[in-house]
């Protein structure tokens, strides 16, 4: 595996040296070197390519977004400021249901309690009628629960269950 990590940061750097203002480049760097554990790398790589303008139109080479795929991966290596601030920047075009519960997942190792909420309250409420599932506002609404009671919002903790 860190082979095929290393062959593509080397494509990807050659990449990045013909257009250095491809923010999909960077972001895709970035996703590599946070995979190969270069964390500080991964971190300077993902500020430039947010600085480019990297959006969730960048999906290579899975389907899910590179600011998904690195806010994923820094929220697994506890680096959840950064985290929230690719995952910030992917719902900025794209509020999907699992981006919006992974930050709140990062809010709350972040200590940002009422942003977990809100984030777990915008699955709820605004997806009542489609994706995400049954199971997935279940869990969202426990949560709901959970982080009310910790917050001393009793009549929210009454409104959730």
């Amino acid at each position: 595996r860190q082979k095929e990590l290393d062959q593509a940061e080397e494509a990807l750097s050659e990449a990045n040296i013909l257009d250095t203002k491809n923010a999909e480049v960077w972001g895709m760097l970035s996703l590599v070197a946070i995979s190969s554990n270069k964390l500080d790398e991964g971190e300077l790589t993902l500020n430039r390519a947010l600085k480019m303008g990297i959006s969730t139109q960048e999906t290579f080479p899975v389907e899910s977004f590179i600011l998904e795929q690195i806010g994923s991966l820094l929220f697994q290596a506890g680096r959840y400021s950064l985290a929230a601030s690719a995952l910030q920047r992917a719902l900025n075009t794209a509020r999907t249901p699992s981006l919006l519960v992974l930050l709140a997942k990062v809010n709350i190792q972040d200590n940002d309690l009422p942003a977990a909420v809100q984030n777990y309250l915008t699955v709820v409420e605004d997806y009542s009628n489609e994706t995400p599932s049954n199971a997935v506002k279940r869990d969202c609404l426990e949560q709901l629960v959970a982080l009310s009671t910790k917050l001393k919002r009793n009549t929210d903790v009454a409104r959730f269950q």
